[in-house]
């Protein structure tokens, strides 16, 4: 199906592309994709949480049952609050 459509919007696909002289879309095996290794670059590390947050986060999961599963919640509650704000909308 796709090759179909792209042969019949070759011209204008060729037309986008400055200095190629024909298209040509043919089906095949795509060639190997090469992923040039790049070295990692260093996150900055979270800001740690205020007393003031933790004795939130703690509040906040404090009627969780589960022990286990109360310090889980009370750490990931902690990280987001000691997020820095942005100005991010959705």
């Amino acid at each position: 199906m796709w090759a179909f459509e792209l042969t019949q919007r070759a011209a204008e696909i060729q037309g986008r592309l400055e200095g190629v002289k024909a298209v040509k879309f043919v089906p095949g095996p795509l060639p190997e994709a090469h992923v040039e290794d790049t070295p990692a670059t260093p996150q900055p590390s979270p800001p740690a949480p205020t007393p003031e947050q933790s004795e939130q986060a703690a509040e906040w999961a404090s009627e969780i049952a589960d022990e286990e599963l109360r310090a889980i919640v009370t750490k990931a509650v902690e990280m987001s609050l000691a997020q820095l704000p942005n100005d991010r909308s959705f």
